[in-house]
């Protein structure tokens, strides 16, 4: 068993990784690169803080690929967000990062150059003193983008352009990857070979089912939770057992 996390951000090192580190516990941090180097801030943060800047008169806003009405209140704002980032996971990243230009435009917000303060990425200092400390820091693209929502010459450029940057920058050790998002709809098969070519190891999904790790290229993983019977079960295997006893169950019926 081990513990993955995604993307890239400073909670990691100030937060997660001492407490891992104190007790042991194997862990791979899946990083953007092109967010650890300060090229860009992720998406669903930069949805999350024009949202924050929304007007407080009362209207509708239409940004092409959704209709949002303000002011938002409090209590509608988590809803909000994530009505509004499962359509954009869903949109092909040109027309995504578009709709968000739009939003900023629309309402006269000036996006920061730099993530602004709890958005901030983890540094390559960091990431090369918990790598020696036995953190496996991986791969999960340069901009995170959702790979099957981009032509195949940026999905492969986003897959070696990361591994290259993790080697320039942490040496040439052997890492696993991961695919942004992560679910059925977020890769395709040439992508696989892509992952090869780069030199990863491994990749890894975002959902769980009996599959396990039987495809090397999309190793399934267990979400945890906040609420301690979820991520009891998904830790202590339970939640697997469940699957594969479903599935047998099926497969039963069916046969």
């Amino acid at each position: 068993m081990a513990i993955t996390v995604d993307d890239g951000y400073q909670d990691f090192y100030s937060i997660a990784w001492p407490i891992l580190k104190k007790y042991g516990v194997p862990a791979t941090f899946y990083v953007t690169t092109g967010f650890v180097s300060g090229d860009l801030w992720l998406w669903p943060d930069q949805l999350r803080y024009l949202l924050t800047k929304a007007p407080k008169s009362q209207a509708t806003f239409d940004l092409g690929l959704f209709h949002i009405q303000t002011p938002l209140s409090a209590d509608d704002f988590e809803s909000e967000f994530w009505r509004i980032n499962q359509i954009l996971l869903m949109a092909d990243d040109a027309e995504k990062l578009e709709c968000l230009a739009s939003m900023a435009r629309t309402w006269q917000v000036e996006l920061p150059k730099c993530p602004p303060e709890g958005f901030e990425p983890v540094t390559w200092d960091q990431l090369k003193e918990m790598q020696a400390e036995g953190l496996e820091v991986g791969g999960h693209t340069v901009t995170h983008p959702s790979l099957a929502r981009v032509s195949s010459e940026q999905a492969r450029n986003e897959i070696l352009g990361c591994g290259k940057m993790l080697e320039k920058m942490l040496g040439n050790v052997t890492r696993s990857f991961c695919y942004p998002n992560g679910t059925p709809d977020d890769f395709v098969g040439e992508q696989v070979q892509f992952v090869r070519d780069a030199g990863f190891s491994c990749a890894v999904v975002a959902f769980a089912d009996d599959g396990e790790h039987r495809q090397r290229y999309a190793m399934r993983r267990h979400a945890s939770s906040s609420d301690q019977f979820q991520f009891l079960k998904a830790v202590s295997g339970i939640e697997l057992l469940g699957m594969k006893f479903r599935g047998h169950h099926l497969e039963t019926r069916y046969d």
